[in-house]
């Protein structure tokens, strides 16, 4: 299990003293029965921020509280958890049944123990700004809180129960009648030493096979941004100033390599691929995607992960990609409705299709085009009341033209609505006038708030 190391507690514990001569030749009397397990709480931990100790104050959240002695788990979830006072320090308290001295493996015939195990959440009401990217929240009573989940921590200090006489580690002494922890967060550091980050490139043809370096060398530039909009500047792979001589502002990467960047403070950061021409991004980490950007938060432990962003891109030869979005307009309140969208080539057979949400991100279709004129059909973009125009990059011609030596062609499908005026009828009898009694009659309709001029209608003869 891994162990939880510890740092400066606001309750000071005293360094557990060695026995003296005299007591170390009994045993120690460990008890028989306990009836409780208390833990006690807020706890100042200290974290280690790019080599500077930064002190927070932190606690436990008492139904995430978990205690395991040896095969035995005490999860707090399932009991009553009360706050009491020992000392004037508090603590969380559970009362149990079953759990026996015999339970504990005790250590070298002294009240520390080798097989209780703590599980918590620890929260903190504010941290520093490099753990803020960091560290998740969550809402207590209302309330944002910063957590850090700790799990399996092995306690290593001293049985604190006395039998009512105070802590243990604080010189008292007594047969213990329950098990009585004091976490002390002086071993829990988290070590926030700048981080390392990589980007990954792989270059495939139009039927997805991987090409090596020797059949394409392409290299891709890339940026780092924070989210705050800031750029990263690199020197030789290392996050630097921007004023560092050499510094550059984007990362080159080559089709087949794998780049490794460090000095990277902890955060949230944005990588994003410029585009080449004759290159369309296909994938990141597996993912299927139009967007040539990806969020990565570098976690700089030092034992963590290192985050890759693996882009994997499609070479266009004498095909083309195209961009499609749908965009709408005309309605007030929006609502428009998300047509399907049919390409087809000047045979009329159908290419493509797909649902475009109005005014969406643009897709990139899996299809490539060769030089020619392809028309577009859309369904499903009728609203009830309201005519529609369409025009495909603002022209209202229904298509769209790829030339020789084009790579990339960006299509927009944009609807207008416009509201259908009210109609009117107004009914003459066949002999002029306007029509009262007569079954026979001629209907005229209008929209509302025309000028309408009474005639005479064609006589029946």
């Amino acid at each position: 299990m891994k162990k939880w190391k510890q740092a400066v507690c606001l309750f000071v514990v005293a360094c557990f003293l060695a026995l003296t001569p005299t007591l170390a030749q009994a045993a120690p009397n460990y008890g028989k029965n306990y009836n409780h397990i208390d833990v006690k709480v807020d706890c100042e931990y200290v974290f280690s921020v790019d080599g500077v100790d930064v002190p927070l104050t932190g606690t436990l959240q008492p139904e995430t509280i978990k205690v395991t002695v040896g095969s035995k788990t005490y999860d707090f979830s399932k009991y009553s958890v009360s706050t009491v006072t020992e000392s004037g320090k508090s603590e969380y308290e559970i009362r149990v049944n079953g759990l026996k001295s015999s339970d504990i493996s005790w250590i070298e015939d002294t009240f520390r123990m080798s097989n209780v195990y703590v599980s918590a959440r620890v929260i903190f009401s504010t941290v520093p700004e490099a753990l803020q990217d960091i560290l998740q929240t969550t809402l207590v009573n209302g309330s944002t809180y910063y957590y850090l989940d700790v799990t399996d921590y092995q306690y290593d200090g001293v049985q604190e129960c006395t039998g009512g006489r105070g802590p243990r580690s604080s010189g008292n002494t007594g047969t213990p009648t329950g098990l009585d922890l004091h976490i002390k967060a002086s071993g829990m550091s988290v070590a926030l030493t700048k981080g390392r980050l990589a980007i990954s490139k792989k270059v495939q043809n139009e039927q997805g096979a991987v090409l090596s370096q020797q059949e394409d060398g392409v290299s891709f530039d890339y940026t780092i941004t924070s989210t705050g909009g800031e750029t990263l500047y690199f020197l030789n792979g290392v996050c630097c100033d921007s004023t560092t001589d050499g510094a550059q502002s984007t990362v080159s990467v080559q089709n087949g390599q794998t780049v490794m960047l460090e000095g990277i403070p902890a955060g949230t950061y944005r990588i994003t691929e410029l585009q080449k021409s004759g290159y369309v991004i296909r994938s990141i980490n597996g993912t299927s995607t139009a967007n040539y950007t990806t969020d990565y938060v570098v976690k700089t432990k030092v034992d963590g992960e290192i985050p890759v962003a693996e882009f994997v891109n499609t070479k266009l030869s004498e095909k083309a990609a195209i961009r499609i979005n749908k965009t709408a307009a005309g309605i007030e309140q929006g609502g428009y409705p998300d047509p399907e969208i049919c390409i087809y080539d000047e045979q009329g057979e159908l290419l493509w299709k797909a649902v475009l949400p109005s005014n969406g991100d643009a897709i990139y279709p899996t299809t490539y085009f060769l030089p020619g004129t392809y028309w577009i059909e859309e369904t499903g973009q009728e609203i009830e009341g309201y005519n529609c125009e369409m025009t495909i990059n603002g022209g209202s011609r229904k298509q769209f033209e790829i030339l020789p030596g084009d790579s990339l062609v960006y299509v927009t499908v944009h609807n207008r609505y416009t509201a259908e005026p009210t109609m009117f009828a107004i009914t003459y009898d066949l002999n002029g006038g306007k029509y009262e009694d007569s079954e026979e009659a001629i209907v005229e309709y209008h929209p509302e708030g025309a000028e309408i001029e009474i005639h005479a209608a064609p006589s029946r003869e």
